[in-house]
């Protein structure tokens, strides 16, 4: 086929070709290492685990929250344009980040003691965890609309666990 018509073929057209040119589908261990979103899930997955994790040695209770915001809003940044929802991620992991960074810097510092004492620092704490539900309730809302969007059936149960698993830790923390 000449260059031209390749350059000239519709997106309909150019799948057709393939599905012709292909005379069955690659093998599982293939399809497995090509998947486009599994680099970008593990991130965000990665990412909220190490967020949630607690050490306190070897200043592992700063460095694993860091790493893992980081990882969240590099995997939200790849998917940003794939649905609404995964944009809302992206922009609620970016509040988080505004959040949690200036508050690790403020932890290195003699003001750390006044600013716990404040008010602001209650405020700014429900806000946190406020912004934590809206980012889980949206991924739930992402995962649920590309399966949509993929033909299978709208679940993600593993997200809505994440949801009540948070809500527990929460109220557990209240009591």
């Amino acid at each position: 086929m000449r260059e031209y018509d390749v350059n000239n073929l519709s997106d309909q057209e150019f799948d057709s070709i393939l599905q012709y040119s292909m005379a069955e589908l690659p093998p599982d261990d293939i399809v497995y290492e090509v998947t486009p979103w599994r680099k970008s899930i593990n991130r965000i997955l990665i990412g909220f685990a190490l967020s949630s994790i607690t050490l306190n040695f070897f200043g592992l209770n700063y460095l694993l929250p860091a790493i893992g915001m980081l990882l969240t809003l590099l995997g939200f940044r790849t998917l940003r344009n794939e649905n609404r929802w995964f944009r809302a991620c992206w922009i609620s992991t970016i509040i988080r980040c505004a959040y949690f960074f200036p508050t690790l810097i403020l932890n290195t510092t003699i003001y750390q003691g006044s600013f716990y004492a404040s008010s602001l620092a209650s405020v700014l704490n429900v806000l946190n965890v406020s912004i934590i539900f809206i980012l889980y309730c949206c991924f739930w809302k992402a995962l649920r609309t590309v399966k949509e969007k993929a033909g299978l059936e709208p679940h993600a149960g593993g997200a809505a666990a994440l949801i009540l698993w948070t809500t527990f830790i929460c109220i557990m923390g209240l009591l």
